[in-house]
């Protein structure tokens, strides 16, 4: 139970084989956890723990309401506002214990039946009331509205139909497909080799086939940038050792890597943008003093290797946002939320560096670089929805209008360069 708490980050794919890990541990101490013969048992038999275990159910009723609506409010879950979640949740659970559950329990059941029911009947006639309620919420708003905050729902994770099965592909035959039907035998034109990002580019790259007559695969790994010899994972770095032997083998063709570079480069979470990632891994294990020096030096390696036999196409940054944009559209257009707003000085002050020393090291090695950033941000600020509709499914990944901004970017750097 104790490993998962410093094992277990953002590199790990939710839901996973990682959340077995705390519940085997659970079941492994429920199993053995008697106080006669167990260490652990007895800690957990003390008057505090039993205490913690009486007032626990109400504790966990508490702790999803508070959570929501800090979140609702725009509170970063930071680390130290779940520790103050966590009392609170604790403080609110005891209240209810002694105020609620053991009155409750106290009250003799057959000498004060009536006063049990009408309990009960209060309880259910509240809840019914509530119920009322909020069926006739949506009925208040206008069509036009109510049409609109369905299409923002349907935006939330629209991951495109394989989205699961494209992870780990190491070759063709468990590549995810792209472009054109492939022949059998037929070689591809072009490679997708990418972290959860490239996963989200699937309809931009599909459509990108399509419309040259082109076929292509799509490469991904969770949390696993194109990058040789680096990575969060010793198994992420095996994974890309595997992409480029088969890159090594496979005949020529366009390679576009694409990732979300500052997330490797300088450690920012998924939620936030804070910083608190673990640095890159060695082959080996260890862990470099300067992890952007690991990176910068881990792309050059990527490129220049897959440069000698592909034309590279190296996909920069697309900008990313502190809560997930669908949701937040629909907070503000529904309760009148304070709209989302990422400045251009904002981006540039978390990810300018990163997307920078993509660009040189792209540019350096005569691969062609794409910048979506570009497309997605103007001089003051950058965008996150078009005429109402979101760009991203959550707080960085590209819906279906993301996805053919992306594909017009890619465009423009080709159509400028040329064929191979």
């Amino acid at each position: 139970m104790l490993v998962p708490v410093s094992l277990l980050d953002a590199s790990w794919l939710y839901p996973g084989w990682g959340t077995l890990m705390p519940v085997v541990g659970t079941l492994i101490l429920i199993a053995f956890a008697r106080p006669r013969d167990s260490r652990v048992a007895r800690f957990l038999a003390s008057r505090p723990m039993a205490y913690i275990g009486r007032i626990s159910y109400g504790t966990y009723l508490w702790h999803w309401p508070l959570i929501v609506g800090v979140i609702y409010y725009g509170v970063h879950m930071s680390d130290e506002v779940r520790a103050v979640l966590l009392l609170i949740s604790l403080g609110l659970g005891s209240l209810s214990y002694h105020l609620v559950e053991m009155p409750v329990r106290r009250i003799p059941v057959v000498a004060r039946k009536r006063q049990l029911y009408a309990l009960f009947a209060a309880q259910f006639v509240l809840l019914l009331a509530v119920a009322v309620y909020l069926l006739g919420q949506p009925g208040r708003a206008d069509p036009g509205e109510d049409a609109r905050l369905e299409a923002l729902k349907a935006e939330i994770m629209n991951v495109h139909p394989d989205w699961d099965a494209c992870w780990g592909g190491t070759g063709p035959d468990d590549f995810c497909r792209l472009g054109v039907p492939m022949a059998e035998g037929a070689a591809p034109d072009f490679l997708v080799w990418g972290d959860s990002m490239a996963n989200s580019a699937f309809a931009a790259f599909d459509a990108y086939g399509r419309d040259h007559g082109e076929a292509g695969f799509l490469a991904t790994a969770p949390a696993c940038a194109p990058l040789a010899g680096a990575g969060f994972r010793v198994d992420c770095i095996d994974y890309n050792r595997k992409i480029l032997a088969y890159l090594d083998r496979a005949p020529p063709m366009d390679v576009f890597l694409m990732a979300r570079w500052s997330f490797y480069s300088e450690g920012y979470g998924n939620i936030g943008n804070t910083p608190g990632q673990k640095p890159l891994l060695r082959p080996d294990g260890t862990r470099p003093e300067d992890g952007f020096a690991l990176f910068a030096q881990a792309l050059e390696a990527t490129i220049a290797r897959v440069a000698a036999r592909h034309r590279v196409i190296v996909i920069n940054h697309v900008p990313d946002f502190p809560a997930s944009v669908p949701k937040s559209m629909l907070r503000t257009l529904r309760f009148g939320s304070e709209p989302l707003r990422v400045a251009r000085a904002d981006f540039e002050r978390r990810s300018g560096r990163a997307a920078a020393a993509v660009r040189r090291i792209a540019e350096a090695a005569g691969a062609l670089h794409v910048a979506p950033y570009e497309w997605f941000c103007d001089a003051d600020a950058c965008n996150y929805q078009i005429d109402g509709a979101p760009l991203f499914i959550d707080n960085v990944h590209l819906g279906p209008l993301g996805n053919d901004m992306l594909r017009q970017a890619i465009e423009e750097v080709l159509e400028r360069e040329g064929p191979q």
